[in-house]
């Protein structure tokens, strides 16, 4: 069978020999747009689940924040939304559980998730027009010239009634994601002014809420003494409580009872009790 060159098949070399029609120049048009509108929201749905987790000490995120874009990057359309079901869209009353402690009690640890609460109808509408529209992308991509007799103007108008349907469903899915990404990327921006401001500073570093609670066994009063015990311990394992605030009067001096509302070093280390 004879062939006109190399390059890939498209719409034009399945349409009959009087050429493009205007319903086919549509058709063309339509399923360039349809796959690069996909496109762009597999991109948004990655950079949606690659930040929609952060935690653990700070060697931790580090890693996390040079690494998480890797762990998505071939991951297709299909994979993409069957994952935000799993992890990022939990049904109302299934909210992920608190933090894990962390390992070494002594680090500052932060952890940080975002995810989207559905009641049960909501959840299901959700899930079956994004799964739909993973269906309908693929039946394009792998079936469209089976599906419609495109030759024809019956086959051809039949692919652009189709290709404007999942036009329409798609620019619902791009809005629904859109907003939860901007809202996710509002609540980031909001959460990262609070870290830079000092209360912010003294829940992460020192242990101290924004209520006023401490969380004794991170908080800075804490390692402070669990370092001065480390420097300063006898042979014996015990450290007078002394010399303990003398080291840190003069290695970390702002962490004094006061900004634990506590009246002394003994006050501290009874109401801490670790």
């Amino acid at each position: 069978v004879p062939t006109r060159s190399h390059r890939s098949l498209d719409v034009r070399d399945i349409v009959d020999d009087g050429g493009l029609t205007s319903r086919h120049e549509e058709l063309y048009r339509l399923l360039s747009r349809s796959l690069i509108q996909v496109q762009g929201l597999e991109q948004l749905l990655k950079q949606l689940l690659a930040s929609r987790y952060i935690g653990g000490t700070v060697p931790e995120i580090e890693k996390q924040l040079a690494t998480r874009h890797l762990d998505y990057a071939t991951n297709t359309f299909g994979t993409l939304v069957g994952e935000l079901f799993r992890d990022y869209v939990v049904l109302e009353g299934f909210e992920h559980p608190e933090a894990p402690e962390p390992v070494n009690s002594t680090l500052p640890a932060m952890h940080i998730r975002y995810s989207v609460s559905l009641r049960a109808d909501e959840h299901a509408r959700v899930k079956d027009c994004l799964e739909a529209l993973v269906r309908t992308r693929n039946d394009i991509v792998h079936h469209l010239v089976t599906q419609f007799p495109l030759m024809t103007p019956e086959g051809a108008q039949g692919a652009v009634e189709h290709l404007r349907a999942f036009a329409e469903n798609l620019k619902l899915g791009r809005e629904l994601i859109r907003g939860w990404a901007e809202a996710q990327e509002a609540l980031r921006v909001e959460q990262n002014n609070f870290m830079q401001s000092d209360a912010g500073y003294a829940m992460v570093v020192d242990g101290i809420m924004p209520n006023g609670e401490v969380i004794w066994p991170i908080s800075g009063l804490v390692r402070a003494l669990r370092e001065a015990a480390r420097v300063l311990a006898s042979p014996g394992g015990w450290t007078p409580l002394n010399e303990a605030i003398a080291w840190i009067q003069t290695h970390a001096p702002t962490q004094t009872p006061s900004r634990y509302r506590c009246s002394s070093y003994r006050h501290a280390i009874h109401e801490s009790k670790v």
